[in-house]
């Protein structure tokens, strides 16, 4: 929605690299932090106050508590991750970043037309290998995780590592952040597979994230960018045409420190009514 109320605002010029990497950088970290998660109206509405500003990428970026900070990703972040967390799309984009095929028939990994995977994604070890001896959230974790096509899956049928990593080339398994260590294809090795497996996909998009790194942000340090602003807004939301569905959301931005409120019209009201009255009475 941010992304939507920015380009949206702007002028139609196309984007300047900086300005791109700028907003791809603070989408993958939006979706790292599952910001919009909980309280989205909320903080959406904070952050479309943001980008309402005289500076609105590094007010966005403050938001998101980026100035003065370059986040990285380590293989604790990625513990117990599966297919439905925001870490398995960058799996995804650093498979595309790395080249990687699909394993035997060569297809690139990408989405097709109708935005479905073209190359899907399918366990390394087998499933069939691992559930007598590891639990569901094993198994499935992010790490046992390729983007290879169903074709390709069934080649591998319930084979282990062990068995059929020997029919692929290794720069074919380096492109998926695979390891290479021959000691880790078995299913008594499985925990150190992911293990090991976690630290390179870590590495891995980590480095993505670097490649989108802001030069603005290097251009003017934190302290800089936190004091440039002094500034009191409050914005409205809603329909004037009823009072219940307006929403005011409140910032201040002093000497690096933000502070930020949301509350509803009628509850503003009613608390300046209470005031009042408070008032009559003394």
């Amino acid at each position: 929605m941010p992304l939507v109320f920015y380009l949206g605002t702007r002028p139609d010029i196309a984007l300047k690299e900086d300005e791109r990497n700028a907003l791809i950088y603070w989408l993958l970290v939006t979706l790292m932090q599952r910001r919009y998660s909980r309280s989205g109206t909320t903080v959406i509405a904070q952050d479309v106050a943001a980008l309402r500003s005289a500076d609105p990428l590094p007010a966005l970026y403050r938001n998101l508590g980026l100035l003065g900070h370059r986040p990285t990703i380590t293989p604790a972040s990625l513990a117990g991750k599966g297919s439905t967390s925001a870490y398995f799309s960058l799996s995804y984009l650093v498979a595309r970043k790395r080249e990687a095929t699909d394993w035997w028939y060569g297809a690139p990994v990408k989405l097709s037309h109708d935005g479905s995977y073209r190359v899907e994604y399918h366990h390394i070890h087998p499933r069939a290998r691992l559930t007598d001896r590891y639990g569901k959230a094993e198994v499935n974790d992010l790490a046992n995780l390729a983007f290879i096509s169903d074709k390709a899956n069934r080649k591998i049928s319930a084979r282990s590592p062990e068995r059929y990593f020997s029919e692929l080339d290794e720069q074919q398994l380096v492109a998926h952040c695979v390891p290479t260590d021959g000691g880790l294809r078995t299913v008594d090795a499985f925990p150190a597979f992911v293990a090991a497996r976690r630290a390179l996909l870590a590495e891995a998009m980590t480095e993505l994230l670097e490649s989108y790194w802001p030069s603005f942000l290097d251009e003017a340090s934190a302290e800089a960018l936190a004091e440039a602003t002094t500034a009191l807004s409050v914005q409205a939301y809603g329909s004037t045409a009823d009072a219940g569905t307006i929403t005011l959301v409140a910032e201040a931005v002093a000497g690096g420190t933000r502070l930020a409120h949301v509350i509803s019209y009628r509850a503003l009201r009613e608390a300046l009514d209470d005031l009042a009255d408070g008032r009559a009475r003394r």
